[in-house]
């Protein structure tokens, strides 16, 4: 048995060790220059490191603040020019742990790799690089009303996060414009990502349905809020719901209906609620 565990660590650390993208992804972490870093970006990262090239008091210190004393690569296929390399189990020469990091990659049409941009592993949406959506798939009407105020839902938005499900019901149909936003926060190279979009002022009321799974994709919990528009004075107003008040739940990798109504609360210190959708399913995180 030891035998066949050590020739399989042996395998994975020569799979590693052949991927150009990791090699890639060492030499980019190893750099203590621009000249060094120029050849290995491009796109967004390319972008700034130009910018950063004309201050060369802050070039040495920006680079080896961002090297990294040990962590844990791993690649997210999106297609035959398009992935992402997710660092886990980040530390820093001081010991400092980081939050996973998703750089993406890109082929060139000399078939090398260059490092294009960085995110938080945990904001992106690969459904979004991978699938194409339309306005008509979340423009569904519902009802729900947060203290006596009517929010008169026209679209909705699913997105898991781990075992939570947030069902956004916001009181204007979606547009292109709006999807390019999602597309844009996402790492896709979108021009004018939030142009017409209704997410680019922030300033509408939505409801929110909160669904928490169990180990068997069952509902453990079942809320309903408000949530708060960008700087208001108090946080979000939520009320924990009955399992009860969920007639219908159906939950796949890419897609969730939900049919659901209830009160909880009184009229004008509570939430009240009629959803009926059939909505595409967003999972955060890489």
């Amino acid at each position: 048995m030891r035998s066949w565990v050590l020739v399989f660590l042996v395998l994975v650390g020569t799979a590693t060790a052949e991927d150009p993208r990791f090699a890639l992804f060492e030499k980019y972490d190893r750099a203590s220059t621009v000249d060094e870093v120029r050849p290995l970006v491009s796109g967004t990262l390319a972008r700034q490191y130009a910018i950063l090239a004309s201050r060369d008091d802050e070039v040495g210190r920006a680079l080896k603040a961002q090297q990294l004393a040990s962590y844990k690569p791993r690649i997210v296929e999106i297609d035959d020019k398009t992935s992402f390399l997710v660092v886990e189990d980040a530390r820093s020469a001081s010991g400092a742990r980081q939050e996973a990091q998703a750089y993406l990659l890109s082929k060139g049409t000399n078939g090398g790799w260059t490092l294009a941009n960085r995110f938080l592993a945990a904001s992106v949406i690969k459904t979004l690089w991978t699938d194409t959506f339309s306005p008509a798939q979340f423009n569904q009407v519902s009802q729900c009303a947060i203290d006596g105020r009517e929010i008169q839902p026209r679209s909705a938005l699913a997105i898991r996060d781990g075992d939570v499900i947030r069902i956004t019901l916001h009181p204007f149909s979606f547009s292109q414009g709006d999807i390019e936003y999602w597309r844009g926060t996402s790492g896709l190279p979108v021009e004018n990502a939030a142009k017409g979009s209704h997410f680019d002022d922030g300033k509408s009321t939505a409801c929110v349905l909160t669904l928490r799974l169990d180990k068997e994709n069952g509902i453990s919990l079942f809320n309903v809020g408000a949530e708060p528009r960008p700087g208001a004075p108090s946080g979000s107003k939520v009320w924990q719901a009955s399992r009860s008040d969920i007639a219908k739940v159906e939950i796949g990798k890419n897609r969730i209906v939900l049919d659901t109504s209830g009160q909880v609360g009184a009229q004008m210190d509570g939430a009240r609620w009629a959803v009926k959708v059939d909505l595409p399913l967003w999972e955060r995180g890489l």
